[in-house]
């Protein structure tokens, strides 16, 4: 089962996303409380691996057939030739290089699953329609990390800055002369409140997924 003391350690560093997965997983993995199945993204993210963060986590755990086989090695090396050249370009092409070395490089890490595969929702793991980039400004009614995590789910890329591919600025006030405002009306991005972002798209998605 495990002891309970370390848990309660953990606890104390619990203030940022990540260690709340960790502290939420240690807690399953010795049975203290509700038991649930982990979330392929959710593991994926708690392993803390350098560019693997949460929209490439998400993106990976579409994948779910690759991660199964990746976490069978702990080195690179240890991948057969032939294989090792068919992974590494199915991931180049859906994550990009960087994010493909990244991954490689730290397999002891993504190993680790291997402790808990028996708790991992495989089965149920999704593809997301990608719907494009979302870039945001000012207050929102959450906390942003949360929204951003509900944009991710409804297949939105929540991005930092504007750029042409930008699909939609969510601002509290689409009147504003703020920089991201004024960049959005150079760029013609469609400015949105986070009310009707959520009228005109993410309350549809809620309603497809029951």
């Amino acid at each position: 089962m495990g002891n309970p003391a370390i848990v309660t350690s953990v606890a104390a560093f619990t203030g940022g996303a990540h260690a709340q997965l960790v502290y939420k997983m240690l807690r399953n993995l010795i049975g203290l409380g509700e038991v649930y199945d982990i979330k392929l993204a959710d593991a994926l993210r708690a392993l803390n691996i350098p560019r693997i963060g949460n929209t490439t986590s998400d993106k990976l755990a579409q994948y779910p057939d690759i991660v199964r086989e990746l976490i069978r090695y702990r080195h690179e090396t240890e991948i057969p030739v032939h294989l090792h050249s068919l992974y590494v370009k199915g991931l180049t092409t859906n994550f990009g290089d960087a994010n493909t070395q990244s991954l490689m490089q730290n397999l002891h890490k993504l190993n680790r699953l291997d402790f808990i595969k028996h708790r991992i929702k495989w089965a149920d793991t999704k593809t997301v329609e990608v719907k494009g980039k979302v870039a945001i400004t000012g207050k929102l009614s959450v906390k942003r990390t949360d929204f951003e995590n509900e944009l991710r789910s409804a297949g939105y890329e929540p991005t930092g800055s504007i750029t042409k591919d930008t699909k939609f600025l969510i601002t509290d006030d689409p009147n504003g002369n703020s920089s991201k405002n004024a960049k959005a009306s150079q760029l013609g991005v469609e400015k949105i409140t986070e009310s009707d972002f959520r009228s005109r798209y993410l309350r549809k998605e809620r309603a497809y997924a029951k």
